[in-house]
């Protein structure tokens, strides 16, 4: 299995990251390495997280308000997006 990374869900780590770096660098690098941790956690257990649809699961990223949306494929585990769990992340949902 390998981990690939949707560009939604690189463009949110970005946002993120800034964001984050602009209040406290050193919790953007912890936040960032605790979703990492959890994306690569789903490589060994990707039926981890429960499912939003036949397609599609998540997983909240212990430490953090984020929730990790992705997909299991038959050789890869794709993340599609990362939501704060603290807004209305379902309904941004695309249901695939």
């Amino acid at each position: 299995m390998r981990l690939i990374w949707s560009q939604p869900a690189l463009e949110d780590l970005r946002g993120i990251n800034d964001y984050l770096r602009q209040h406290d660098p050193r919790a953007a690098i912890a936040v960032l390495r605790f979703i990492n941790g959890k994306a690569t956690l789903l490589l060994q257990f990707p039926r981890l997280g429960p499912a939003l649809d036949e397609a599609q699961r998540y997983a909240s990223v212990s430490g953090t308000a984020y929730v990790l949306v992705y997909a299991i494929k038959h050789d890869h585990v794709e993340i599609h997006r990362v939501y704060d769990s603290r807004q209305d992340w379902l309904a941004g949902i695309e249901r695939l």
